[in-house]
């Protein structure tokens, strides 16, 4: 089975968990962390598909929305004011969402949402993980989201299938960081699971020890 087919079945299973979970019922701020983690297991399928079918600069943008989606899910869990979930939250129909209440909202970017969870101890290992991300691709894939020079370049030269191997990992790791807030919330919390589902599907994910400091060191000059 190859990595893309392996990929779908861990995210279907995971899926299929949580589907027979019994959520934590948090008023709004966790109905909209929720939504921030459905969003992103959906854009994680949709990049991997997108691979599949060789459109890559389709399947990049939407890795990086994947990315987008995971962080704001942290930021409104751990870091948002009652304030701003409110501004995020509070909309009856879509004619009230206006121009002027869109320009406010988008203001919280990925970068101002890390360091406002940066700090907090409980999840000190998810922020070094958001962190690296941010160092390693982020404004590689902002670049492609903006039509940018990598937008030509992926789109002239494609991805190898090393590269492509690489970016459905890292989206399969986006997916199990949603699964840990899901998880963290269901009666009782089966965060364990995590632990599960990465020796199951080890070859899915992308783990620290499987990138020498050497290899991290050319990613980093190659994104510099």
């Amino acid at each position: 089975m190859d990595l893309f087919e392996q990929s779908l079945r861990m995210v279907n299973e995971l899926n299929q968990e949580l589907s027979q979970s019994e959520f934590v019922d948090g008023g709004m701020r966790l109905n909209l962390v929720y939504q921030c983690c459905d969003i992103s297991i959906e854009h994680g399928l949709a990049v991997k598909t997108l691979l599949e079918a060789e459109l890559f600069t389709s399947a990049l943008a939407l890795f990086r929305t994947q990315f987008e989606s995971l962080v704001r899910a942290y930021w409104i869990l751990f870091a948002a004011t009652d304030e701003q979930v409110n501004e995020l939250g509070m909309m009856n129909s879509i004619e009230q969402f206006t121009l002027k209440e869109h320009k406010s909202i988008s203001r919280f970017t990925a970068t101002p949402m890390i360091e406002a969870l940066k700090g907090i101890q409980e999840i000190k290992h998810i922020v070094e993980q958001l962190e690296e991300f941010k160092l390693f691709s982020l404004d590689y894939l902002n670049s492609i989201v903006h039509s940018g020079k990598q937008t030509f370049l992926r789109h002239t030269f494609g991805l190898s299938n090393e590269h492509k191997k690489m970016v459905i990992k890292q989206s399969n790791n986006l997916t199990m960081m949603v699964a840990q807030i899901y998880l963290k919330h269901t009666l009782p919390d089966r965060q364990k699971l995590i632990q599960v589902f990465i020796q199951k599907y080890r070859e899915c994910f992308m783990l620290p020890e499987d990138i020498s400091e050497e290899e991290r060191q050319k990613i980093l000059a190659r994104y510099k």
